[in-house]
């Protein structure tokens, strides 16, 4: 999707977004969004954001990045900046486990 083009994604799909376009993405679907694109995940969509893109995410939606962006989480949803090996989440009583 480019420019200002608008994607409504479910089920298994893969989008890529640039420029200002928009995604709403729902179940298992994958997202790469570049620029100033804006991405909702819902369910648990994973999106991987660059640029200056825009996230929200809701339900056990995943996100991750390089850098911090604007993103937004709630739920069970999960928000990774790998600059920094940093998580973000929402649910209070989310539990993690070291992985040796």
């Amino acid at each position: 999707a480019y420019d200002s083009a608008s994607v409504e994604a479910y089920g298994s799909a893969s989008v890529k977004a640039y420029d200002s376009a928009s995604v709403e993405a729902y179940g298992s679907a994958s997202v790469k969004a570049y620029d100033s694109a804006s991405v909702e995940a819902y369910g648990s969509a994973s999106v991987k954001a660059y640029g200056s893109a825009s996230v929200e995410a809701y339900g056990s939606a995943y996100v991750c990045s390089y850098t911090v962006k604007e993103c937004q989480i709630s739920d069970h949803a999960l928000y990774r900046i790998m600059e920094s090996n940093t998580i973000r989440y929402a649910d209070p009583d989310m539990k993690f486990e070291k992985v040796e």
